[in-house]
């Protein structure tokens, strides 16, 4: 299986946190595929961009600031 990622280990991103603009780069990616029934599965991408912060959902998360700004 082949499972294509948004990001990669070391992009830079941009997110919001705590009522803030945030920019940081990702240091791990979690995959989970999980078995709904037997044609189908779902696939849950983390993005990890420290110790203490998960980046769950992927439509929060941008390329550039500005990219950010034009989603408000």
């Amino acid at each position: 299986m082949i499972i294509k990622t948004e990001f990669d280990i070391g992009d830079e991103v941009y997110f919001i946190a705590n009522n803030r603009i945030c920019c940081s780069k990702i240091s791990s990616i979690t995959i989970k595929v999980s078995k709904i029934n037997k044609y189908d599965s779902e696939t849950y991408i983390s993005y990890k961009v420290n110790e203490d912060l998960n980046i769950v959902k992927i439509e929060n998360t941008f390329k550039t600031k500005e990219e950010l700004i034009a989603s408000l």
